[in-house]
């Protein structure tokens, strides 16, 4: 999925290896940082995994105080997309939001990713926002 990101906009993403095959793998990478990291599984070999984090905006004039679950990162194997990997991480997000009274899931998409964003869609996530980028010209800095 990364190689995806990392050839769509090759100024944003760096292409590099990622393979991460077991739990065990997986759990030697992740840094105690306060996010959450989950892990989907089949035959003892991560298939699909879910970084997240808390994320709490203070109320402003315009806006009322929020916090929700937001997904930092998601993936699913090529090989295990649509056997119902990306979904169970959703639902296991949505419980811990659930459990932690927060007001709900947040998630971004970059819009090249079609197939993302119709999985999100079906998973009930509708766009609240989009954001907007202008690069600036070299030699502005």
């Amino acid at each position: 999925m990364h190689a995806l990101h990392a050839t769509a906009l090759p100024d944003v993403f760096q292409l590099v290896e990622a393979s991460v095959t077991s739990v065990e793998a997986m759990a030697a990478r992740v840094v105690g940082d306060g996010t959450t990291w989950l892990v989907a599984e089949r035959d003892g070999d991560i298939v699909g995994y879910a970084h997240a984090e808390v994320q709490r905006e203070a109320a402003t004039a315009y806006k009322r105080a929020s916090a929700t679950l937001h997904v930092i990162a998601i993936g699913v194997t090529a090989a295990q997309r649509g056997t119902g990997a990306g979904r169970a991480l959703l639902d296991a997000l949505r419980a811990m939001a659930v459990a932690q009274r927060l007001d709900g899931l947040t998630l971004d998409v970059y819009a090249f990713n079609a197939a993302a964003r119709r999985f999100y869609a079906r998973e009930g996530f509708a766009t609240l926002k989009e954001r907007l980028v202008a690069p600036l010209p070299p030699g502005t800095d």
